[in-house]
């Protein structure tokens, strides 16, 4: 219907036009304008949507560029923690301290190095048996050059030592001494009567006892792939094949099993334990497993390292280790271990790790720069928790109700509540949305593993322990991918608990298994006095003996500073 359009404000011509074009005209209007505000409507809500997603959007983008700048810092990166100072921090030092146009010497009498710590002891090596090497001057030099007089030998030499290692592969061939019988008397079984053989590891097999050691440390000590190995050896001249070496590992492994079982065992009689996981690769197909990846874990006590393969990072494999036990695990915030800690029929407290606390801050730091001074302030913080807490676990061991320790106890119950509280406080005056969120409310999430450390003095406030321990073995797995097969996998699992726990009793490795496997061959298997050869229950001789030479260093040898 076709409406004229009336273009007046007065009153009486819109009444005369309303006479006119009538009721119809009216409604056609009124409904035009109606779908016009619904239009309008529908649109202004559409641009809030947007707008609204356009936040969103740009929300995850600004999380997403955080992510990838802290996955470029892990990938390119120091791996360290440490933080280092900057310029301004250098200059306040170097104002409080001592001049800078005046540099310190390294070899001051204050024993101290370039950044303030002191100085390694020097290394005594009088335990080594000591060669001479004499060197004269040739013959034409010992006359003056002018008047050819010859020289008058001086009382006097000139000395310098220097450490020189050789290795040298050679062939033992045993002969075994034969005696024959004079005597008619009866029964005899036989008349010539021959002298024991010292026996063999691996029966008719040529390799000895050294070269075995050799091998199995270098694999499972120091990380190194036999493929490696046996180029090595090679260039001392001796050429090894490598199923001969799998074949003896095989034989080994089963020899070695019983110490293992017996740490294990050890382990479980512990009341708290360090714990961590770490993937380790086997490419052998196995029933119930598909893919290649299983886990290592490894459970370290006071006395013990011990490491388990297993194709789950469940909470199963915790039960199958720890069901029905009293005591305390130190671990990170993965959900396995709370889920074990709530079914166990034991009584399991979880400690969780501060350390994992401080990465939280760090993470932001490395996201978002802008909030680098709030991440600073926070880290200066729990450093300072650290610090505390080193010297109240100082004044226990000296005394348990000693004031010192009690005045410490106090200082640290306060310092930790205090860092809590500013922590909530802080968390509930920002939003949900800020990225200073996610350390803040971590803190209140975990905090009942947290605050373990108030109420035991000698609990680590980390779980660094566990990550020292399980750090040799994914070096090898990095070198080395892993096992091919399952039997392979068991086997680095014994020797890593076997080598880290005789580490942990500061027994040199390759002199307890050098000693472990003479034992194998002149029995011709596992040795039946188990318990001599486990540093908990040696003799003092013996482990006098194993303790010479050993590596003064902790846990893991691959303990750097990072």
């Amino acid at each position: 219907m076709h409406c004229p359009v009336i273009h007046s404000s007065n009153p009486d011509s819109i009444a005369v036009a309303t006479a006119v074009v009538g009721p119809a005209a009216i409604r056609y209007w009124k409904d035009r304008a109606e779908k016009a505000e619904r239009r309008a409507d529908a649109a202004e809500r559409r641009v809030e949507a947007l707008e609204a997603e356009n936040r969103e959007l740009k929300r995850q983008i600004e999380v997403l560029m955080a992510r990838v700048a802290q996955l470029e810092h892990e990938l390119f990166n120091r791996k360290t923690e440490k933080k280092k100072k900057d310029k301004k921090q250098k200059k306040q030092t170097a104002s409080s301290g001592t001049s800078s146009s005046a540099p310190q010497d390294d070899n001051s009498s204050t024993g101290k190095g370039k950044r303030g710590r002191k100085k390694p002891d020097r290394r005594n090596h009088d335990n080594l048996p000591l060669e001479h090497l004499d060197v004269d001057l040739p013959e034409d030099e010992k006359r003056c050059n002018i008047c050819k007089q010859p020289f008058k030998s001086f009382p006097d030499l000139e000395e310098g030592e220097t450490i020189e290692v050789e290795v040298k592969a050679y062939r033992r061939r045993v002969r075994r001494k034969r005696y024959k019988k004079e005597c008619n008397c009866k029964p005899q079984s036989s008349r010539v009567v021959t002298a024991r053989s010292p026996g063999k590891v691996v029966p008719k097999g040529k390799l000895g006892i050294s070269v075995w050691v050799t091998l199995l440390t270098g694999k499972y000590l120091f990380y190194q792939p036999i493929e490696r190995q046996l180029k090595e050896l090679e260039l001392s001249g001796v050429s090894i094949a490598a199923p001969t070496v799998t074949d003896g590992f095989k034989r080994i492994k089963s020899l070695l099993e019983p110490v293992y079982d017996a740490i294990a065992e050890r382990n479980r009689e512990e009341d708290h334990w360090h714990v961590d996981e770490s993937r380790w690769m086997v490419a052998e197909k196995v029933e119930g497993k598909e893919s290649t990846r299983w886990w290592i874990w490894v459970f370290k006590s006071v006395s013990t390292v011990f490491y388990k393969l297993s194709m789950s990072r469940s909470a199963e494999v915790l039960k199958e280790h720890l069901e029905g036990l009293d005591g305390t695990i130190s671990c990170d915030r993965y959900s396995a271990y709370g889920k074990f800690a709530a079914e166990t029929s034991g009584g399991i407290d979880l400690a969780y790790c501060w350390s994992h606390t401080r990465r939280d801050f760090i993470a932001v730091g490395k996201g978002y720069p802008d909030h680098n001074e709030w991440v600073d302030k926070n880290l200066e913080e729990i450093g300072y928790l650290y610090h505390l807490h080193s010297i109240r676990r100082v004044a226990y061991t000296e005394g348990q109700t000693s004031d010192d320790f009690l005045l410490m106890d106090e200082v640290f119950h306060d310092a930790v509540l205090g860092f809590k509280e500013s922590c909530k406080q802080e968390y509930e005056e920002i939003s949900k949305d800020d990225p200073r969120s996610l350390p803040l409310e971590n803190i209140d999430v975990y905090w009942q593993g947290l605050s373990m450390v108030l109420s035991d003095p000698m609990l680590d406030m980390d779980n660094n322990a566990a990550e020292r321990a399980i750090r040799g073995p994914v070096i090898g797995r990095k070198n080395y991918w892993g096992s091919l097969k399952e039997w392979s996998g068991h086997l680095a699992m014994i020797m890593f608990t076997i080598f880290q726990t005789l580490l942990l009793w500061n027994i040199n490795p390759k002199t307890w298994l050098s000693n472990y496997l003479s034992a194998c061959a002149a029995e011709g298997g596992v040795p039946v006095d188990i318990d001599r050869f486990l540093p908990w229950s040696a003799s003092q001789e013996d482990y006098k003996d194993w303790s010479k030479d050993a590596p003064k260093a902790d846990l893991n040898l691959y303990n750097d500073s990072s």
